[in-house]
């Protein structure tokens, strides 16, 4: 997975806020930093063949619930989730011109391990990694499905690192497309 990558072109230009944590948020939150319900955020990496996406979102909002699973519809929603994160074609629409494939993606949260001591305000995190073949097209990005799929997601704050330099949005199921 090209993640090293994206870590460090986002650690290079951006400030994330969940470093400025203390250890108050964490053992209240049960993750690390605090979350916003409503908010998710979204790196974005534009590289020399495709896309790099990572995902950070409050599990409220995927799934209606932070904690647990505690019966077979609270088990299968954690298991659709993970197969939406992992399968995310129908999440994030790019230009056709581009050509854009999945290469890899992956989700991760304590609700996936089955940690049945799982609560507080967790977060689900997921990355995916796009390859295009007409690299030069990839201009934006679409969430609309993101918000389709997801209402409890009011808006997406976007970092990006693209071609033309650096920029951030606030994406809403109003606003879902970014341009660059």
């Amino acid at each position: 997975m090209r993640l090293p990558l994206l870590t460090f072109c986002l650690a290079a230009a951006l400030v994330q806020p969940a470093l400025a944590h203390d250890d108050h948020d964490e053992h209240e939150h049960g993750a690390l930093g605090a979350h916003v319900h409503g908010e998710s955020h979204l790196d974005l990496a534009q590289t020399d063949t495709g896309l790099e996406l990572q995902w950070r979102s409050p599990a409220a909002d995927l799934l209606g619930f932070e904690h647990a699973p505690r019966n077979q519809k609270e088990q299968d929603a954690v298991a659709a989730l993970r197969q939406s994160l992992e399968n995310p074609q129908a999440l994030v629409k790019l230009p056709a011109a581009a050509d854009c494939q999945l290469a890899e993606a992956s989700a991760i949260s304590p609700l996936f391990a089955k940690d049945t001591n799982a609560s507080g305000h967790l977060d689900v995190e997921a990355t995916m990694s796009f390859t295009c073949s007409k690299p030069t097209a990839l201009d934006g990005l679409d969430l609309s499905g993101w918000f389709a799929r997801f209402p409890n997601s009011h808006s997406v704050e976007v970092q990006a690192i693209v071609a033309s330099g650096q920029q951030g949005a606030e994406l809403t199921a109003q606003q879902p497309r970014l341009k660059w």
